[in-house]
């Protein structure tokens, strides 16, 4: 199932530092609001983004709400290792700790092993797995494929007689 396991959840991620490289930071410790300017990388564990700009809220040294905008905004992670690597794009990405929930917003796609999705928004809740996605501007309308296993295990190729 596309979106299988917890996203951003591969055992242990959640208590692994955040590493965040940018080209430049702004920092206000008052609000706990620190803000990632140009070729910004944050990685936890598997948890791999790319963006243009990222803004990290942390209060009492807990991040509240990580959102990560680009052109597009570039994802990958393993939920767990039996599980094949999410990887993903969208112009916003929005994860907001204490809720649980990761939303992506603007020309979503989503994909992992065979399966994808494409849409306008997405919004996955964690710890429910409800995923929900609403359709592109277009047309209104989500793209899904969802490939099934016995396809996937008779699709590879076959030794020539």
């Amino acid at each position: 199932m596309l979106l299988a396991g917890n996203a951003f959840a591969l055992s242990g991620d959640r208590a692994q530092p955040i590493n965040i490289n940018a080209d430049r930071i702004s920092l206000n410790q008052r609000t706990g609001i620190a803000t990632y300017y140009g070729h910004v990388t944050l990685t936890q564990g598997s948890l791999h983004i790319e963006a243009d700009k990222v803004v990290a809220s942390v209060h009492g040294n807990v991040i509240q709400q990580i959102d990560a905008y680009g052109k597009p905004v570039r994802f990958r992670e393993r939920p767990h290792r039996q599980v094949p690597e999410i990887t993903g794009s969208a112009l916003h990405l929005m994860y907001a700790a204490p809720r649980h929930l990761l939303v992506l917003q603007k020309q979503v796609v989503v994909r992992q092993g065979h399966n994808s999705f494409t849409g306008a928004a997405m919004r996955y809740n964690i710890l429910s797995q409800q995923l929900d996605v609403t359709g592109n501007t277009a047309t209104g309308r989500v793209h899904a494929v969802i490939v099934p296993k016995q396809v996937r295990s008779t699709s590879k190729p076959r030794p020539s007689p």
